[in-house]
């Protein structure tokens, strides 16, 4: 009996839960309540400029605006010269939208070795390159990679490993969406908003 009246609280119980933390409260790391106020809950009254352009990106594309404002604000926080935008247009898009003299696709390792503030990597397809999660996790350089969907088997498998293989690093947890910031400065949490 107690098994069927909690499955049947769960969809309540659940989103009331994660609301302590939607906004930062509780929260004890200064880079996590940073990053949930500054990138995932953004509360500017007007936002960037770009958000005009971002807004038709996610039109013709059919992505979520949020998403790619996300993942835009996180390009602008990151200031980052090594960009992996994964296969998915609009992601590449946004990308361009940053920095114009860049070309949405995966870089060099030339550019790696100029130490970037951070490096932002996109999961949006299976196909799409990993970074090496052992190796972001022994830097000091922040390593961004964004998953904009992961209930796809393939993509929440990859997730899983991908969090298997950290040492330390925190994982945000948005609908949906999943953004894992591996550095190894940060201790290893997972945030569900």
């Amino acid at each position: 009996m107690k098994g069927i009246v909690r499955r049947m609280l769960r969809p309540i119980s659940r989103p009331l839960s994660r609301m302590r933390c939607r906004r930062g409260f509780g929260v004890h790391s200064p880079f996590a309540f940073r990053f949930i106020n500054d990138i995932i809950n953004e509360q500017r009254r007007y936002g960037y400029a770009a958000y005009s352009a971002i807004n038709r990106i996610a039109r013709s594309t059919g992505t979520s605006s949020a998403m790619l404002r996300r993942y835009y604000r996180l390009l602008v926080m990151a200031d980052t010269t090594v960009m992996h935008p994964g296969s998915d247009r609009a992601f590449q898009e946004v990308t361009r939208l940053y920095h114009p003299s860049k070309r949405a696709s995966v870089t060099n390792t030339a550019q790696q070795k100029k130490s970037p503030a951070g490096e932002v990597w996109v999961i949006s397809s299976p196909d799409d390159p990993m970074p090496p999660i052992e190796q972001c996790c022994a830097r000091r350089i922040h390593t961004f990679v964004v998953w904009p969907d992961i209930r796809s088997e393939a993509i929440s498998l990859r997730l899983s490993e991908a969090m298997a293989k950290r040492t330390s690093g925190q994982v945000f947890f948005i609908g949906h969406a999943a953004i894992m910031v591996l550095t190894s400065s940060l201790a290893a949490k997972d945030y569900r908003l």
